[in-house]
This record gives C-alpha cells, structure tokens and sequence, in this order.
C-alpha cells in the first residue's frame, strides 16, 4: 500500500499495524513536529485551548449536579401541581360558600319581608333575621 505525503511516497504493507506506524511516523517529519505547539500559541490556538477548557468544565459540572438540579426540578413541579390543587380547592369552596350565603340571605330576607304575617312574639325574630341578611349580603364580595 502506497502513501504520499509532502511529495514523498512511501509503501507499507497492508496491515493494520503498518499503517498505524506510517500514520505516527508522520508526526516526526520536519515540518511536522511541533507543529500542534506552535499553533496552540497563536490566538486562534489559545481559543481553541479554552473551548475544549470550557467544554470540559460544562461536562464536569453536569456530571456532578445534573441530578440535584433534577431532583430540584422535580421538587419545584410538585409544589406548583400542589399549589394549583390547593387554589382549585378553595376557589371551589369559596363558590360553594357564596352560593350558600346567598342562600341563607335570600331566606332571611323573604322572612323578614313576611314578618308582619308572623305572631306577635315572632317580630323580635324577624328582626334579628333582618340584621343577619343585612349583614350576610354586606360581606359578599
């Protein structure tokens, strides 16, 4: 098998062995070696440097608190599932309570307005029926 680098062919034998030596020895031809140094010095070098840098401090630090960040993920769903429940639940009671304040107070009203057809000693109820209405009606939002 015939390679040519930098004008110069060589011939190896076609084995896996063979090739992997010719392929290394390329790095010790004049020209060559040393080049990866000289250009890890320039600035287009030194970017590179701190790429791979940065790369490996973004692999290090995911590695190591990927899962605490996903734990906490987890843990802030939960909350906001469970506050969503909590506020569906007393949005509900609170409909259910107006609805029977409104209930109580219609019912109250429709005694008071009927108070005069109630025996005597019954108008000092009535009375306080009507101060309860009044009042319930008042705190409805």
């Amino acid at each position: 098998m015939a390679f040519t680098f930098k004008g110069v062919t060589t011939t190896v034998e076609k084995t896996d062995q063979a090739i992997r030596d010719y392929i290394l020895s390329l790095g010790t031809l004049d020209g060559v070696q040393g080049s990866m140094i000289v250009q890890s010095q320039t600035f287009e070098g030194k970017v590179s440097n701190l790429k791979d840098s940065w790369t490996n401090l973004s692999d290090t630090l995911g590695s190591v608190f990927l899962p605490a960040a996903k734990d906490g993920i987890d843990m802030m769903i939960g909350f906001t599932n469970s506050l969503e429940e909590n506020i569906k639940t007393v949005s509900d009671r609170s409909q259910s309570t107006n609805s029977n304040v409104v209930l109580v107070a219609n019912s109250i009203d429709a005694l008071r307005r009927n108070s005069a057809a109630m025996p005597k000693g019954a108008s000092f109820f009535a009375g306080a029926m009507n101060t309860i209405s009044m009042a319930a009606i008042g705190a409805m939002p």
